[in-house]
């Protein structure tokens, strides 16, 4: 047996060596390589080449291969490269490590636009802990804001109900408590306000931890890493969460 080496037409990528009988393949009588074959190794590659035969199909050479893999520097999208050759210029094959990375070509890397990073993420997590205030109420009020809204004017239609020493007719808050529940003016205005009392302190609670939350993201300076604002609002999070009702 004897060696020649392989080579895809196609392609003119090397394929790898060929054993073949001595009687196909006889270099001491110049007897001719068989088709795609060269009678000689290729050179080896360094590091992003490729071997292919020459497009005479009569010696080897090296071609850069950047084929893969890569990222468009203006806006840091995965591409996959399938050209054989230099790598074009506006693609690198080094990966941004977040969505705030900037090409810089005179350093040759990726860079992070810390400023908008900071100013994109005390945006997301203050609209975080306000969406967690609003979870957080519906655990004391199942109906949100509306319920909110509608609880504390019916609250103060008893208070001056009662200041007014429950003269006249009952305002229509008042009066639909005491047909649904079959109680006296007094009565419901006395239910009305002990129930005001029940959710007024944790909603204050809620309202004061969501100001004091936002105040704190919202000084966390630029060079915060995007874990530090999580831990940030976990901690408040967690505050939240704690919230129980009066009684």
């Amino acid at each position: 047996m004897t060696e020649c080496y392989g080579f895809n037409d196609q392609t003119r990528r090397y394929s790898g060596p060929v054993d073949l009988p001595i009687s196909i393949f006889d270099p001491v009588n110049q007897k001719a390589a068989p088709a795609n074959t060269l009678p000689f190794a290729p050179p080896d590659p360094a590091e992003n080449q490729v071997v292919l035969v020459n497009e005479a199909r009569t010696d080897w050479e090296l071609v850069s291969d950047y084929t893969g893999t890569a990222y468009n520097k203006a806006t840091g999208e995965q591409v996959e490269h399938k050209e054989l050759g230099e790598l074009p210029d506006h693609l690198t094959q080094k990966k941004p490590t977040s969505q705030w990375d900037k090409w810089s070509q005179g350093q040759g890397k990726w860079e992070t636009d810390t400023t908008q990073r900071g100013n994109d993420l005390r945006e997301r997590y203050c609209n975080t802990i306000d969406k967690l205030a609003d979870q957080t109420r519906q655990r004391f009020l199942p109906g949100g804001k509306t319920t909110l809204v509608e609880y504390t004017r019916v609250a103060e239609q008893a208070q001056a109900f009662k200041k007014a020493g429950y003269q006249g007719e009952p305002p229509m808050g008042i009066a639909s408590h005491m047909r649904r529940y079959e109680v006296d003016a007094e009565t419901a205005v006395s239910q009305i306000l002990e129930m005001a009392e029940e959710y007024n302190e944790p909603i204050d609670q809620i309202r004061d931890l969501r100001f004091d939350a936002k105040t704190a993201i919202e000084a966390m300076t630029d060079e915060k890493t995007e874990a530090e604002f999580q831990a940030e609002f976990e901690n408040w999070h967690t505050q939240l969460d704690a919230i129980t009702p009066s009684h």
